[in-house]
């Protein structure tokens, strides 16, 4: 997790309440499902449209667009357990290059 945060979302975020250009994600997982950070990472814009959860962080950093971004759900999961603390454990390519949940579930990459 601590690899794959520090090339993807380390520029804007910390993994504490401090703010970069964007949140600080300490206790990220007790304001959002992991579910609902998955979509709204995968899809931002269309998360935004109908989300009064996503409009609102819109609005708290209207400079800064979230980037689609193209992750696994078992990479989000990594990333969200060294936020949390976890296990930071340097993950094997065969641990992060499975198709995601969400893409075994036909909502693969549009």
């Amino acid at each position: 997790g601590e690899y794959l945060f520090s090339i993807g979302c380390a520029a804007c975020h910390t993994t504490t309440e401090e703010e970069l250009l964007g949140p600080g994600l300490a206790g990220i997982t007790e304001r959002r499902d992991t579910h609902w950070i998955f979509a709204f990472l995968k899809n931002p814009d269309r998360k935004k449209e109908n989300d009064y959860e996503a409009e609102l962080l819109d609005e708290q950093y209207p400079y800064l667009d979230q980037p689609p971004v193209s992750l696994t759900f078992k990479q989000l999961e990594q990333i969200l357990d060294y936020i949390e603390g976890g296990n930071t454990a340097v993950e094997t390519a065969e641990e992060t290059d499975k198709p995601s949940i969400y893409d075994r579930l036909g909502g693969g990459d549009e």
